[in-house]
């Protein structure tokens, strides 16, 4: 298995969608063209 370190902004954006804010899921989608294998990681 490999460790991915997450940037501290996406980890945050993991967390508000964790916690049901929906309104997250759009900047999660913005994450996926800069880091695509954090996205795959999720």
């Amino acid at each position: 298995m490999e460790v991915i370190k997450l940037p501290k902004k996406f980890r945050m954006v993991c967390y508000e969608i964790m916690d049901g804010k929906e309104e997250a899921l759009p900047a999660l989608e913005t994450f996926a063209d800069k880091y695509p294998h954090q996205v795959a990681a999720i």
